[in-house]
């Protein structure tokens, strides 16, 4: 499966299968077609995060780990990033997100007022 076919979105019926499960690091790549040793080095730089390690090389990701290796790729190849690149960028979007929330939250506060 290629990343940026769009197969795996949240509407794919595939996807809800794994809804609620932890996948292992080799039903990540084979969902994602992303190479075991490049998950590897992801999770080394903390970009990826695995809920556990089994051991040095086998580990379980939630489901959610399809769409953020999907959004890692894009960002690598969109925008010409390195994978260190990538993690800043994603600590920034993640910012941006807490910040928009939190501003929808008080807008809403003071029209309550």
């Amino acid at each position: 499966m290629n990343l940026d076919s769009g197969i795996l979105s949240m509407d794919d019926p595939r996807f809800s299968l794994i809804r609620g499960h932890l996948i292992s690091l080799n039903e990540l790549a084979g969902l994602t077609g992303v190479n075991r040793d490049l998950i590897h080095h992801l999770v080394k730089l903390g970009i990826l995060s695995p809920v556990a390690e089994i051991s040095d090389t086998e580990m379980l990701f939630r489901y959610n780990a399809i769409l953020l290796l999907k959004k890692i790729i894009r960002l690598k190849t969109q925008l010409g990033l390195n994978y260190n690149g990538v993690g800043l960028a994603m600590e920034l979007l993640d910012r941006i997100n807490r910040l928009e929330t939190e501003l929808k939250q008080l807008r809403s506060l003071f029209d309550l007022i």
